[in-house]
């Protein structure tokens, strides 16, 4: 099990392999596209940053910073992320 949690606090326990995007729907969030061409959905990742999956060609041209992610293109393949968003 993977372990997703905010800044703020909130926490939820995920499958490992499970897009970023999926466990912070379940803690309240809303998004729009899911395709990775918007950028709205990036987040800075403060710890754990290892426990993602590689970053996209998608997320590559958007040119984020390397301790940002698309929370669609990001998937936790095991472990405890922290995002801020």
């Amino acid at each position: 099990m993977a372990l997703l949690k905010s800044t703020s606090g909130e926490q939820v326990e995920i499958e490992n392999n499970t897009p970023v995007i999926d466990g912070a729907e379940s803690l309240g969030v809303p998004f729009g596209c899911r395709a990775g061409v918007c950028g709205t959905c990036k987040v800075t990742v403060t710890e754990g940053i290892e426990n993602l999956s590689p970053k996209t060609d998608n997320e590559e041209a958007l040119g984020l910073e390397s301790n940002e992610r698309c929370m669609c293109q990001a998937s936790i393949k095991e472990g405890e992320v922290v995002i801020e968003w």
